[in-house]
């Protein structure tokens, strides 16, 4: 994954909404934008989105006393993903190959970020990645590597 100049405003905007589900108040959250703003000309977009947003999300949580802004929404989510365990078992458990079937499974997981600013349909994100091509998809190579550890 690499980072493009197009991220650069999507980690003000998650700075800026981290500090607001912290709480903090407008000062505040323009202090942790500003600081985020400091911080991105020294990242190189070299680093993935999640290494620039580790930085990004150190920053909301110093400046904001150091809440844990998505407790709520990680909850939900884990939740969400308990009730849905029973169905993706037996997916995996009745595929044809169930390493391949375990790994779309957890690319739909994956996929799903509450830091991006749109919704997301689990059920959908599941089904799309069982069927979809990925850009990038070493699965022999990783299936060979699984099987010979």
């Amino acid at each position: 994954m690499k980072t493009y100049s197009e991220c650069i405003p999507c980690f003000l905007r998650q700075a800026r909404d981290a500090a607001k589900l912290a709480g903090a108040d407008e000062s505040v959250q323009i202090e942790v934008a500003d600081s985020v703003a400091e911080k991105l000309p020294q990242f190189s977009l070299e680093l993935s989105p999640p290494e620039i947003a580790r930085t990004v999300y150190d920053t909301v949580d110093e400046l904001t006393g150091g809440r844990d802004v998505y407790k709520q929404i990680k909850h939900e989510s884990n939740k969400l993903a308990m009730g849905l365990y029973p169905k993706l078992k037996k997916i995996v458990e009745g595929a044809e190959d169930p390493l391949l079937a375990a790994v779309r499974l957890a690319v739909a997981g994956n996929v799903i970020d509450y830091g991006l600013p749109h919704a997301f349909d689990v059920e959908q994100e599941i089904a799309e990645c069982a069927e979809k091509d990925f850009a990038v998809f070493d699965y022999t190579e990783f299936s060979d590597a699984v099987r010979s550890s």
